[in-house]
């Protein structure tokens, strides 16, 4: 009690073994595609088809910590998959008679599809930006 104040000196934390290193390009690819976390790729990203966990189960990693960020890419796609229905409408050019028929065919597909692929555009999405922008340390493990 001399006046002086003692430091707390705490061993290091080590990092586990996924945070050592960096998953490539065609590891986050794979990760995404399964649906599994892109920082360790063990812990799956979804809970049911649509509801998404809030962490990994392996790492820990917050699946919410990049969520604008994996909207704007779902955006994106999700224009492209209307994009490329237009597309097929200008090119194939239906009869009038049967405009109304090709029409509601072409949106109950684009919907179909833009529903079935809404996890795997997630998990892209989130691949994507762990890719560009990974967790600092501590927001994973």
């Amino acid at each position: 009690m001399n006046g002086t104040k003692h430091a707390r000196t705490e061993p290091p934390v080590e990092p586990c073994a996924e945070c050592t290193s960096r998953p490539t390009r065609r590891e986050l690819l794979r990760r995404a595609l399964r649906r599994q976390c892109p920082h360790c790729g063990g812990g799956p990203i979804f809970r049911t088809f649509y509801t998404m966990h809030d962490a990994c189960s392996g790492c820990g990693m917050n699946f919410d910590q990049s969520d604008g960020n994996t909207w704007f890419f779902m955006y994106f796609t999700s224009g492209g998959v209307i994009g490329v229905c237009f597309l097929i409408l200008f090119f194939w050019r239906p009869q009038p008679a049967n405009l109304p028929w090709v029409s509601a065919l072409m949106i109950s597909g684009a919907l179909a599809t833009l529903l079935l692929t809404l996890p795997f555009r997630k998990s892209l999405g989130m691949a994507l930006d762990y890719l560009i922008e990974p967790p600092r340390d501590g927001d994973q493990c």
